[in-house]
């Protein structure tokens, strides 16, 4: 557990981050795991616009650094419905 980004991306053991937070906040965890040289995995959506994922894009790939995007489930249909279900 980490107090932080900087102590997570600090830590010699990280291969990887999945950054699944709220799509305002991915763009500026990619960017910091791209310039800390770790690979990162970015749940959908990427951003809030195409020129942000550019950026994130970018930032990856003149790190070298691995960038993966993958499937976001909490906006699917079950998962939208049990959500409002518990809401109620």
């Amino acid at each position: 557990v980490y107090d932080s980004v900087d102590a997570l991306l600090a830590h010699p053991g990280i291969d990887a981050v999945d950054v699944i937070t709220s799509p305002a906040t991915h763009a500026d965890l990619v960017l910091r795991c791209a310039d800390a040289g770790v690979s990162v995995i970015c749940q959908k959506p990427m951003a809030e616009d195409l020129a942000t994922c550019q950026r994130m894009v970018d930032a990856c790939a003149e790190r070298n650094v691995p960038f993966f995007v993958h499937e976001n489930f909490r906006w699917q249909t079950p998962i939208r419905a049990l959500k409002r279900a518990l809401d109620s």
